[in-house]
């Protein structure tokens, strides 16, 4: 041991140096900050059958223009993949998901995934309602429901950590019926299926929590509920159609503003003997000349646009656009 010992005290005299660390009794951690990926420009389908998916933009672009899509889109959102995308459905809940969760199709012809696959706790009496992209969470949203309540909130109070949560407090038997942006706009121009409208000013609208039930935005009939909604700054026409196919365009400002909450003024003279129809099947606001589809319910679809309908007085009963056999009424407007 003594050798040993005397071997290794001199190969530290002949090769020691200086500590070069220093023990300390405590230490700052150090994060490291992982790079976040780079955002690309994406554009988020909600197709006719209610299938969601998303495309490269001049993918987008090029089936578009070449009518590629065997399953059309309803709405196309342009953003960014970290941008966040509300989905509300017409039971009241609010669903948060990034664009780059919902699957990327390569071509028009791919399917995507129905919402059931997309947001998950979607139950199967859900329909969606609308589909809003959050941007910087500044600005409002309107509420409107069947049962004729109208709320306005601020899209903030949406800004949540969770994925499922509820967007407004729905007394029992009524459903959501749409979410709007306000933002810009002076009025609100209801109509109810029995063929009734109301037009107000938006600021007669508090701005309440994202809790609330909202306020009475229409009075009706006890066999009547809120079929449309739209927010407008009373310039434009709004295109109305019957279940028998009667359509006719009025201009808005035809509707007279009134005190919200009132039992509102007749948009479609519906005929006793129901030869134009019984209650409205479609309504479209127009600002400017478009394209869109009448569709049936066995499937039937015929294309149309808005200045070929016909403008009437509010009063009027409308003109035949389509031919309605049997029980193949007429279903929805869907604007391409």
């Amino acid at each position: 041991m003594t050798v040993i010992k005397k071997e290794l005290m001199e190969v530290r005299e002949k090769f020691a140096d200086p500590r070069r660390t220093q023990l300390v009794d405590s230490f700052e951690e150090i994060v490291i900050e992982e790079e976040k990926p780079v955002a690309d420009d994406t554009v988020v389908i909600l197709t006719q059958a209610g299938f969601v998916k998303r495309m490269a933009p001049k993918a987008f672009d090029k089936a578009l223009a070449g009518g590629e899509f065997a399953d059309p889109p309803r709405q196309a959102i342009r953003t960014m993949t970290d941008a966040k995308l509300l989905f509300f459905t017409d039971v009241g809940s609010a669903y948060i998901l990034s664009a780059e969760k919902i699957v990327e199709a390569g071509r028009a012809k791919d399917r995507g995934l129905p919402l059931g696959g997309v947001l998950a706790g979607l139950e199967k009496d859900e329909s969606l309602v609308a589909l809003i992209e959050a941007g910087d969470w500044s600005g409002e949203l309107m509420f409107v429901t069947r049962k004729g309540l109208i709320k306005r909130t601020a899209l903030s109070e949406y800004n949540v950590r969770k994925s499922k949560f509820a967007a407004l407090n729905l007394k029992n038997g009524d459903r959501l019926l749409a979410v709007l942006d306000p933002a810009g706009e002076e009025s609100a121009l209801l109509l109810s299926r029995s063929g009734m409208a109301i037009h107000f000013a938006i600021e007669d609208v508090s701005v309440i929590g994202r809790t609330a039930a909202g306020v009475k935005a229409m009075t009706l009939a006890a066999d009547d509920e809120v079929a449309f909604a739209f927010v407008h700054s009373s310039e434009g026409e709004v295109v109305l159609i019957s279940e028998l196919g009667y359509m006719k365009r009025c201009l808005l400002i035809d509707f007279e503003r009134q005190a919200r909450g009132g039992k509102g003024v007749k948009a479609f003279n519906f005929l006793k003997n129901g030869a134009n129809g019984n209650y409205l099947a479609g309504a479209l606001a127009v600002r400017e000349p478009y394209r869109f589809s009448i569709v049936q319910k066995n499937g039937g679809v015929t294309p149309c646009d808005t200045e070929s309908v016909a403008i009437e007085p509010r009063t009027g009963r409308g003109q035949p656009y389509v031919v309605v056999v049997m029980d193949d009424v007429v279903t929805e407007l869907v604007r391409q």
